[in-house]
């Protein structure tokens, strides 16, 4: 009887092992093949050459840069005597007219009829080319929005679409769209994502271009050295491409020149100056003469050559306008102010810089806004409105520190981010089939664990699972609420305490202290940035020694630390003993021991429902600490010391 009931028990088990493994191995077997690779789309030559090996189109295309006339009348003979055209010889027509004016209204007409014909053949390479157009068209003008937008339509399109010859340009337009919209660690990104495109393609005509941006971006980031050896390498590079024209040859030189100015290297900018001049003709655009007389007026800016500074921007500024050429026009406007300045004509200085923030502010350009109110706050003070120019000095400190300070930060982990999303892209294609393949593998695994380990193996199984669940979530905490260097709390953590508390006390009143260390950055360059990450940990180390449980300490970004610190007597004398925590005890570096102080700034004694209702008291900690550098560093200054 028991043989029968273990037989019988034996049969149902294995048909039901029989039933799941079928189920499970055969009758769920993925049937999804595996997205192949979309195949790129064929360049438009490749596409006309298909067509007649030697078209005449791609002839006729080529003449219309140097010879438009002659373009068009070759053009116009062939279509008296060519057939039907197809779709791509429709684009080449319209590209010889489009390459033979220089009329944007008539470039416009033209980039209509191009969306048309590629919305009605589904040429989705063409609508790419045409926002790519639209947004080169844009940035020349200075409409910074139109550029921003019509390059992100290119890059969407060219992306979904695989258009794999035009990307690597797509790219580089819009590296330098987001550069001039201020936006660099995109900017970077996509300067990146291009050279990656040309890795196989050493002589590529982008090669040059691409390095010229690049330094273009070190250039406003002032690293002068990493600047001009882009730009000396975009020089190279371009020099060896056969189709290179003089125009862009002399903006390479120009942007030299330029990087060599900031550096406040005279001789080396009037060579770089009078080299990219001998590029330009007669005949040359007014873009390329607006371009010419800026870089001269700062060249003798530099030079101290008032007078032909004057005359120079004087011109630059005739020559555009907030429609034509904006971004230059307020650029020629600070020149302007700038020579006025220095030749003590302070009126017109503060006319020309005004007008110049005001062109800035119309193109939303942060960089060079808050470049103009600096000055701006200069000229102020030698006028006698010394409160004034106080008042716009530290808003426009505040301002500068905030953007450099996200740049920066957002720069150093740029490479890393590129990196995720380079893998990102290349399994992206895959992704969907691969979740689909993991959950069926989930599910075979615990079929075979729930009939041959029965409900033994089922409670381990799901006890693991727990216990990876729970270490997975204290992972993402730190990975959300601290910073890892030095173990500090973040931004996003102080964040969510003031707005639902649970370290701090509602009923306790708060005061926030701001802490900056003094001269980091000499330590960053002087000892390098793994002994600058060094130093933060341990001065933070040493701060955390005095924040009690109910309390907070934030890295804030960079150097900057802040304490949420209970409201106490004597609080002056507390915040002391951290200014002297971090002074008496030498940090050790090596070999070297370094002594390290920082500046303190205390805001008013608040609740937490205030501190999350205003930032009132962040103002007042900052107001503070911007006094506690002024006072020379190494110290803390209280909120009643600065009424």
């Amino acid at each position: 009887m028991y043989k029968k009931a273990f037989l019988a028990l034996s049969v149902f088990f294995i048909s039901v092992l029989i039933v799941a493994t079928l189920d499970t191995f055969w009758f769920h077997s993925s049937t999804t093949q595996r997205p192949s690779r979309m195949s790129s789309v064929l360049p438009p030559e490749v596409q006309l050459q298909q067509l007649q090996s030697a078209h005449p189109l791609l002839d006729i295309y080529e003449l219309a840069s140097d010879s438009p006339q002659a373009a068009l009348a070759q053009l116009t003979r062939w279509q008296q005597g060519a057939h039907e055209l197809v779709p791509i010889e429709q684009v080449y027509v319209m590209w010889v007219h489009r390459r033979a004016t220089r009329d944007d209204p008539e470039r416009a007409r033209l980039n209509e009829q191009l969306t048309d014909l590629a919305s009605q053949h589904q040429l989705y390479w063409l609508e790419a080319w045409v926002a790519q157009a639209q947004a080169k068209t844009a940035l020349r003008i200075g409409d910074l929005a139109t550029a921003r937008s019509a390059i992100l339509r290119a890059v969407a399109v060219a992306q979904q679409h695989q258009v794999g010859f035009l990307l690597k340009e797509v790219y580089n337009t819009a590296g330098v769209v987001f550069n001039s919209t201020n936006e660099l660690v995109k900017s970077q990104q996509y300067f990146l994502k291009g050279i990656k495109q040309l890795e196989a393609l050493p002589e590529h005509r982008l090669r040059a271009l691409l390095h010229n941006n690049l330094g273009l971006l070190y250039v406003h980031l002032e690293q002068w050295d990493n600047a001009l050896k882009y730009l000396s390498q975009a020089e190279k590079h371009y020099s060896q491409y056969a189709d290179a024209t003089p125009e862009y040859m002399s903006l390479i030189l120009f942007n030299q020149s330029f990087a060599h100015n900031r550096a406040d290297q005279a001789v080396q900018s009037r060579e770089k100056f009078e080299q990219a001049l001998s590029y330009l003709d007669e005949d040359v655009s007014d873009f390329y003469r607006v371009v010419a007389l800026k870089n001269e007026a700062r060249l003798l800016n530099l030079e101290k050559d008032l007078g032909g500074a004057t005359q120079k921007a004087s011109q630059c500024v005739a020559m555009t306008s907030a429609e034509k050429f904006p971004m230059q026009h307020g650029i020629c406007l600070l020149e302007l102010g700038f020579a006025y300045y220095a030749s003590s004509r302070l009126d017109e200085a503060h006319a020309a810089t005004h007008s110049a923030m005001a062109v800035f502010g119309k193109l939303n350009h942060a960089r060079w806004l808050i470049k103009s109110r600096l000055f701006l706050a200069e000229v102020l003070e030698r006028q006698g409105e010394a409160q004034a120019a106080l008042a716009l000095l530290k808003n426009a400190r505040i301002e500068e520190k905030t953007m450099t300070m996200n740049e920066l930060i957002a720069l150093d982990t740029a490479l890393e981010v590129q990196q995720i999303a380079q893998e990102r892209d290349l399994l992206s294609a895959q992704s969907r089939l691969s979740k689909l393949e993991l959950l069926l593998d989930k599910q075979r695994f615990r079929l075979l664990v729930l009939w041959l380990l029965l409900a033994l193996a089922g409670s381990g199984w799901l006890a693991l699972r727990a216990r990876a669940v729970s270490k997975e979530n204290r992972r993402l905490y730190d990975l959300s609420f601290v910073d890892p260097l030095t173990k500090a709390a973040n931004r996003r953590l102080y964040q969510q305490e003031v707005a639902w508390p649970n370290k701090l006390r509602p009923e306790v009143q708060y005061r926030l202290v701001v802490i900056d260390l003094d001269h980091f950055k000499q330590i960053n360059d002087t000892y390098g940035h793994d002994k600058g990450d060094w130093v933060l940990s341990e001065a933070a180390g040493r701060l955390q020694k005095f924040v009690a449980d109910d309390e907070l300490f934030v890295r804030w970004g960079g150097e900057e630390f802040l304490m949420v610190a209970k409201q106490r007597d004597a609080f002056r004398d507390f915040a002391q003993n951290m200014v002297d925590a971090l002074r008496e005890e030498l940090f050790e570096l090596g070999d070297t021991s370094l002594r390290v102080t920082a500046s303190f700034g205390v805001s008013e004694a608040m609740s937490v429902l205030q501190l999350g209702a205003s930032d009132g008291a962040f103002k007042c900690a900052d107001q503070c600490l911007y006094q506690a550098k002024n006072n020379g560093r190494d110290q803390v200054v209280m909120p009643e010391e600065i009424r």
